[in-house]
């Protein structure tokens, strides 16, 4: 029976949203929770899967994929939930995403005086299981580097912090935005407020006007009476 080497990041899909929550809420102030991103998630499936649907049934127009290129991409850097590498009695099958190039920690090898070995491509994983060699020095390696160097992924780090300070620089977009719209909002009720204003004034020496007049009237009709 096959064992499972160590995991990647997350152990399930609920830890996994709810990382992104933090991440969203510590990037952009704005509080969100594993379920919401999750829900959020599952809608751009729907909406994947909807158009997908559509460009697959004859005689209709073809239509963009909403977030096809996104999802594609980050699933073949990291699916961050499956194992890193399987291990049996004829060696260790290493899972590699063809788009990361998994480099080595010169800081972490130099502290604790180890190596960590790279994944193995798939022609010299399948020459190890057909010739039944343990391939030990590639276990021993695998064992002792094991929970001392991080499991590094660079190319999903600069995607995710490029997405990241995309996604600020349309909040602060936004913000400033706002902040005009409100200063406009706020312009036009002074505008309003000061012709309400001055109709009143108008309104008000209209009335002393005709009063006035009304009194000269009255007075008159006295002083003939």
């Amino acid at each position: 029976m096959d064992q499972v080497g160590p995991m990647k990041k997350f152990k399930n899909k609920k830890e996994m949203f709810e990382y992104f929550a933090n991440m969203i809420t510590e990037t952009f102030n704005v509080t969100r929770t594993g379920q919401q991103c999750s829900s959020r998630y599952k809608t751009v499936i729907r909406r994947k899967t909807k158009a997908k649907c559509h460009n697959n049934t004859s005689g209709m127009a073809p239509t963009d994929v909403p977030f096809e290129d996104e999802i594609e991409k980050i699933k073949a850097q990291d699916d961050s939930l499956e194992p890193e590498e399987l291990r049996d009695s004829y060696g260790v099958i290493f899972k590699k995403s063809p788009y990361v190039n998994t480099q080595a920690s010169s800081d972490g090898s130099s502290g604790s005086g180890l190596t960590r070995s790279e994944p193995q491509d798939s022609d010299r994983m399948q020459d190890t299981q057909d010739t039944g060699s343990p391939g030990p020095t590639l276990r021993v390696e695998q064992e002792t580097t094991k929970g001392n160097v991080p499991r590094l992924n660079s190319a999903r780090s600069v995607e995710m912090k490029a997405f990241f300070d995309h996604m600020n620089a349309l909040s602060q977009e936004r913000a400033q935005q706002r902040a005009a719209r409100l200063e406009e909002k706020k312009k036009y009720r002074e505008h309003k407020e000061a012709m309400r204003e001055e109709r009143r004034k108008e309104r008000a020496e209209q009335h002393s006007q005709r009063m006035a007049v009304l009194n000269r009237i009255l007075g008159m009709e006295k002083d003939e009476l």
